[in-house]
């Protein structure tokens, strides 16, 4: 919504929110690891409580929200530092380590 009102706005604004690294993604990956630690207590829970079938559905969940948090990130590539391979580069849109962005894959996300 404040991507919406921002873009109504001030175009300014809404370029600093949604820029790469910034404001939205940031909230985005916060909430995705809040998203995460909640379900694997969930999982956890649910494992004690003798409810395989239901933890074993939430680590799948879990799984989900790794690959999200990682995807979103880049699996860490600007946190560590590491350069996109020539290859993937040629082929990533924003030329990072990620699926996402992969020409022909990105539709599917």
């Amino acid at each position: 919504m404040v991507g919406v009102i921002l873009a109504l706005t001030s175009k300014e604004l809404y370029v600093l929110f949604t820029r790469e690294d910034g404001i939205a993604e940031d909230l985005q990956v916060t909430l995705y690891v809040f998203s995460l630690l909640l379900c694997l207590r969930i999982t956890w829970r649910r494992w004690q409580a003798g409810e395989r079938l239901i933890a074993f559905l939430y680590l799948g969940l879990n799984l989900g929200f790794i690959f999200l948090i990682g995807e979103e990130i880049s699996w860490g590539q600007r946190i560590f530092g590491w350069q996109t391979t020539a290859t993937l580069a040629e082929v990533n849109r924003q030329g990072e380590t990620n699926l996402h962005n992969i020409n022909g894959v990105e539709g599917a996300f």
